[in-house]
């Protein structure tokens, strides 16, 4: 008998801020569903006791292959990391214990390091880029063709990868079929935006970014009637609070995002929309019109500063004075904005943060929330990498599979977290806010009310009743 089922193990337990919906692997279930297989999925999300359920889900299904679909490698949080890896490797020796099938694992965070992730995990077969054309030739060889691109395996005790290959037609491969695979109600519950993928690929070079690992240097595209028409129909179906753009770039290349909103307008879209991932380079006038009539509710720029020197740094394509004309155009905007900036790149000091600082007090709207992170993740092959090694922050011997992060010698931790903490501003929120347990109560509070999303929206809010019922 042919081995042909597949279980798919949804790993991901974060729900601060809020929940993520996993499309990408709902994408590699639909295709291997047209493959011949015969699919299920587990997500444990939202499971209290996920190991009963993982458990009830192995013996009813009988998979002969489980593929652990892996989002993140950690936190990103400096201020208390947390490995998510470490149950990762609990759910894989869960069902070792109950289930013969052969295992292997993939995901966005296993583009990052794969060798060193699937050594940590102590599996033999791993799969990063693109999933969907892969996974169906790796499970019918049984996990033993080893020349597929994107793949990492073991052999003769060695970790070995192949150079991923992205899917040059994206349009060739099946929708991902969200909620044929999950229960989609639990996360809009706990306010999570329903993701729309318009294009894949970033070809930008950012110091820190792990982006074009995983989706490669040049821009695939859906065609623009399909992005709609799944838009259109989630909407009817479903009613999500805010669907969300998560592509690298929602910007770029000029033109793309203009033409979306152009159709979306032309057929009259009912869909709150938003997207986390504006290149102040590229935000125009005419997109900042385009995207209020298409829908969009609120915006994200992830501008990281407002500091010429730190920018440059960064290796961004814009300036200051980008960020400065961005934040000009976005005042004259009904639309909910979210300014995310990185604190203690190469370079920073007391004037650079001040040079930020005073941006967001002086040239964004009253209304404006803004995020402020300290530390800068810090990964293999990356720019800042080689910074943190010639500046002796990192050793030759360090594992940047745990976390580890830069932050600039110029300035301590401390001393940014008591700037800011100085702006005494109701609309600043960090990391730190986004992890504290009280948060969950006040999104399902603000979800009873009625309140249109995103949540960061009401930071000012949340920030005033802290400070009465939770003080310090």
């Amino acid at each position: 008998m042919t081995a042909n089922r597949v279980l798919l193990i949804n790993s991901n337990r974060e729900v601060n801020p809020n929940p993520v919906l996993p499309i990408g692997m709902a994408y590699v279930a639909s295709s291997l569903a047209k493959n011949k297989f015969t699919v299920a999925c587990a997500d444990l999300c939202f499971k209290a006791n996920w190991r009963r359920y993982l458990k009830d889900r192995l013996n009813g299904f009988k998979p002969d292959f489980i593929g652990l679909s892996i989002r993140n490698i950690d936190n990103h949080d400096q201020s208390k990391p947390q490995l998510y890896l470490d149950f990762v490797k609990e759910v894989i020796c869960f069902c070792q214990k109950i289930s013969p099938a052969k295992i292997f694992c993939g995901g966005a965070a296993l583009a990052v390091m794969p060798t060193r992730i699937l050594d940590y995990l102590n599996l033999d077969t791993g799969i990063f880029g693109d999933g969907e054309e892969t996974t169906p030739l790796l499970l019918r060889s049984g996990l033993k063709d080893l020349t597929l691109p994107g793949l990492a395996y073991k052999k003769n005790e060695k970790i070995y990868s192949n150079p991923a290959l992205g899917i040059k037609d994206l349009n060739s491969i099946p929708h991902h079929e969200l909620a044929r695979w999950i229960d989609i109600k639990p996360y809009f519950r706990q306010e999570a935006s329903y993701p729309v993928q318009a294009k894949r690929g970033c070809p930008f070079d950012c110091l820190y970014c792990t982006y074009p690992r995983g989706e490669g240097k040049g821009y695939r595209f859906r065609k623009t009637s399909e992005i709609i028409g799944e838009i259109i129909d989630v909407q009817e179906k479903y009613h999500p609070k805010t669907i969300e753009f998560v592509d690298s770039i929602f910007n770029h290349p000029p033109g793309f995002a203009e033409e979306i909103c152009r159709q979306l307008i032309a057929r009259k879209s009912r869909a709150n929309l938003h997207t986390i991932e504006l290149n102040p380079l590229y935000l125009t006038d005419e997109l900042i019109g385009l995207m209020e009539k298409a829908g969009f509710i609120s915006c994200g720029i992830t501008c990281e500063s407002a500091s010429e020197i730190i920018l440059k740094n960064f290796k961004k394509n814009y300036g200051a004075a980008d960020v400065r004309q961005a934040a000009g155009r976005l005042k004259k905007s009904a639309m909910k904005k979210l300014w995310i900036f990185l604190f203690g790149g190469p370079g920073e000091d007391a004037n650079t943060v001040e040079e930020t600082l005073k941006f967001t007090r002086e040239e964004l709207g009253e209304n404006d929330v803004i995020f402020f992170n300290i530390g800068v993740r810090i990964y293999p092959g990356t720019g800042i990498e080689a910074i943190a090694r010639r500046a002796g922050v990192i050793k030759p011997e360090t594992d940047l599979l745990f976390p580890t992060f830069y932050v600039s010698p110029l300035i301590s931790r401390s001393e940014i977290e008591a700037k800011i903490k100085n702006e005494k501003n109701d609309r600043i929120v960090t990391i730190k806010d986004i992890r504290l347990p009280y948060l969950a109560s006040l999104l399902k509070l603000s979800s009873l009310l009625g309140l249109k999303g995103p949540y960061w929206s009401y930071t000012p809010i949340f920030n005033k009743i802290r400070k009465n019922l939770w003080p310090g």
